[in-house]
């Protein structure tokens, strides 16, 4: 596979010749290996610091160090590029000198700087050696004229001062050879334009790969020729606007085109000259060879922008397309937030290296679908948005989504196999719905949850009260969390379960009951799947199971000595690594027999790591616990499951109880069902019972446990005792 684009970029940061940091809200998030050799340090050692940390108290005898640093990043962040020196500490304390471009890595004030630093130690080592030099020569020269003038001076004394100063001549000379050669080192050119004659020349040999002579003047012209058509005007402009002196500096940065058929990018500085009487007389400057640098730049922008598996925009170029073309505040149109139905479970059994793959496929496959005329992003792993602009018919919109969805009915192709997959779609309106797009993706995302919740491939529009919802799910799961920490306002009711042949009762279900002390008594339909999402349910699922352990060992105690008590289980419980133990302590705790236990599960408990969790259930059963299928005939693989499971009792769904009266297939069903069971050793409870005619019926086709309102609703422990007590009477 090849490397990443944040591979690439490292690799390139890395390898670079100059020092680069990588600043968020001015702390150092990043850097390159020269960086540690310029400041000897490690690169543990670096992040999380800000470059005063290692930096004198002053630069220079006037400067203070802090102020001046606040300045240049307060600059930068204003998109301003700056090029500057600055003294910098190592970190056994010995000063260097950098030249330092610093400037903002987007034009959306994210918070990220680079600089790029040179260390220029050297070149100012030789510069004060020049002074030096310099001065040595001048005071010679002083020396010399003051030795003739004295006229006791001797011949030899005379000699040997003209010894000295040959000395220094020689010396100097040697100085500017190792300055030129430092210079032609550096990846800068000199530039002079004689403003006379409007010739310009160069200095650095690396100019001969756009064609044009170095050290020798050529007219201006042939320069912005080869100057990118694009950048032309601004380079004229920001020329006469210098020679004006409407500007301090000139300084822009364009593209010139090479021998080779390719644009560099070159950085451009220089100042305006005046001769004594003010008239300008030349242009001086460096020019820059910053391709790598833009180049960097762009890699870096593809990563913050683009997503790298698939190219496609991220949420935050989405944003700036949004933003760009306006759509949001002078257009109609759709926002449809896709999402990959159980895709978790592909990454699971084939790995995330096929997941990715996969996730690639369904891109292209999405491009195809969405064509030029729309905006196609990806905001997560299995995550898409489609933008329809411009559009405000509904039926266009219904049609779109449909077409979205059937794109995944036929198989997808990915490294050797053929993958099933499913789509659905949240969609919000603009500007009806919202007009950001934080708003619509949170309103998109709301339509998603009540799409899945429909069923898979499907789709569905925001409506207001999906909002209400979920605020209430909010509260709800926010009050939940302090009630479970509280271990308080939960409450284990119980109903009771007949034997159909003897009428003897014989067993109960536990069923949890929370009573919010804001919000009033929450239907279990409502909080047990939000505490399944947030994973309060295996510590819910624990209380509630010794609870119900407890309770049965009292009614034992009592003299109900033939009473079992059955309890749910989640799916996050039995995938718990320790849900065996976790039982067995409970019974142990409570007294309890295994055989007065029953685990009821439902098909979606299997969903996923199949294996583990029917190793799980055979532990159980080797226990002397027994396990209950619920809300039997409303999945689609029931029978395989009576199979393959360690089952002891078949609860029949409720909804072919209520429909029994009415329909005689439902009928036939049922019959089918308890017959099939009791051929496979199972026994059969059927729930939901409200009449006699169902309960008539019910006898009548053989089925061995009746549980219902008419027989009882779920009742709160005492209640339950008293009503065993006049069942016994």
């Amino acid at each position: 596979m090849q490397l990443n684009e944040e591979t690439k970029l490292r690799t390139l940061v890395a390898a670079a010749i100059d020092g680069i940091l990588i600043l968020k809200n001015n702390i150092i998030i990043d850097c390159n290996r020269r960086i540690l050799e310029m400041f000897g340090c490690r690169h543990e050692e670096i992040i999380g610091t800000s470059p005063l940390d290692w930096s004198p108290a002053r630069q220079g005898e006037e400067i203070y160090t802090a102020d001046q640093l606040h300045k240049n990043f307060a600059a930068a962040h204003q998109n301003q590029i700056l090029f500057f020196e600055w003294v910098h500490l190592r970190k056994d304390g010995t000063p260097f000198h950098a030249e330092i471009c610093l400037y903002s890595l987007d034009q959306h004030r994210s918070g990220h700087l680079i600089a790029v630093l040179k260390d220029i130690t050297e070149q100012k080592n030789i510069q004060s050696e020049l002074r030096s030099n310099d001065q040595k020569l001048k005071a010679a020269h002083t020396e010399l004229i003051s030795l003739y003038q004295q006229l006791a001076a001797s011949e030899e004394a005379i000699g040997q001062q003209m010894a000295e100063l040959t000395a220094s001549k020689k010396l100097l000379e040697y100085s500017e050879q190792r300055y030129q050669l430092a210079l032609d080192a550096s990846n800068d050119a000199i530039w002079e334009i004689d403003l006379a004659s409007d010739a310009l020349s160069f200095s650095a040999p690396w100019l001969q790969q756009f064609g044009l002579p170095v050290n020798e003047p050529f007219p201006r012209k042939l320069w912005l020729n080869l100057i990118h058509p694009e950048d032309r005007a601004r380079v004229e402009l920001a020329y006469s606007q210098h020679l004006e002196s409407m500007t301090g500096q000139y300084d822009l940065e364009y593209r010139v085109r090479s021998l080779a058929d390719t644009f560099i990018w070159l950085h451009a500085r220089g100042k305006l000259l005046k001769d004594s009487q003010g008239a300008p007389t030349r242009i001086i400057g460096a020019l820059t060879d910053i391709s790598d640098r833009k180049q960097r730049d762009e890699q870096i922008y593809r990563m913050a922008y683009y997503d790298h598996l698939t190219g496609l925009p991220n949420r935050n170029r989405l944003e700036e397309i949004l933003q760009e073309k306006g759509l949001l505040q002078h257009a109609e149109g759709a926002l449809l937030f896709i999402d990959l139905d159980d895709f978790k479970w592909i990454n699971d059994s084939a790995g995330h290296a096929c997941g990715d793959a996969l996730i690639g496929t369904v891109a292209q496959y999405l491009q195809s679908a969405v064509g030029p005329s729309h905006i196609l992003a990806r905001v997560g792993g299995d995550e898409f948005i489609v933008v329809l602009a411009g559009i405000s018919q509904r039926a266009f919109i219904d049609t779109y989504a449909q077409r979205l969805i059937r794109l995944f009915h036929a198989p997808i192709a990915c490294r050797g196999h053929h993958f099933y997959l499913s789509a659905s779609i949240g969609i919000a309106l603009f500007p009806e719905n919202a007009a950001t797009l934080e708003d619509l993706l949170k309103k998109a995302d709301n339509a998603l949850h009540r799409a899945k919740e429909i069923g898979r491939s499907s789709y569905c529009f925001f409506e207001q009260s999906m909002q209400d919802s979920l605020l209430m799910k909010v509260a709800m799961e926010s009050r939940l969390r302090a009630s479970v920490f509280a271990k308080k306002h939960f409450q284990m009711h119980y109903q009771p379960q007949m034997e159909a042949k003897t009428g003897r009762i014989i067993g109960m279900e536990s069923l949890m009951r929370w009573n919010c002390p804001e919000l009033g008594e929450i239907s279990p339909l409502q909080f047990i799947p939000v505490a399944e999402e947030n994973g309060l349910i295996i510590e819910l699922g624990d209380w509630g199971l010794r609870t119900a352990c407890r309770f049965c060992k009292d009614l034992h105690k009592r003299g109900y000595k033939d009473l079992s008590v059955s309890v749910n289980v989640s799916v996050k419980q039995l995938a718990s690594n320790n849900y065996v133990e976790t039982v067995a302590a409970a019974l142990v705790e409570s007294g309890l027999q295994p055989d007065a236990l029953e685990l009821e599960i439902t098909e979606s408990v299997l969903i996923g790591s199949f294996d583990a969790k029917i190793n799980k259930l055979n532990a159980l059963r080797a226990m002397g616990i027994r396990i209950a299928l619920d809300d039997f005939g409303t999945g689609y693989s029931s029978l395989t499951y009576l199979q393959q499971l360690p089952i002891h009792t078949l609860k029949i769904d409720q909804t072919f109880i209520h429909r029994m009266n009415k329909e005689d297939s439902t009928r036939t069903i049922i019959d089918a069902i308890i017959a099939l069971a009791h051929r496979l050793g199972i026994v059969v409870v059927a729930e939901g019972i409200e009449t006699d005619e169902q309960l008539a019926l019910l006898k009548k086709f053989g089925c061995d446990i009746i549980q219902g309102y008419h027989l009882s609703a779920p009742l709160p422990a005492e209640k339950l005792a008293e009503w065993l007590d006049l069942q016994r009477q």
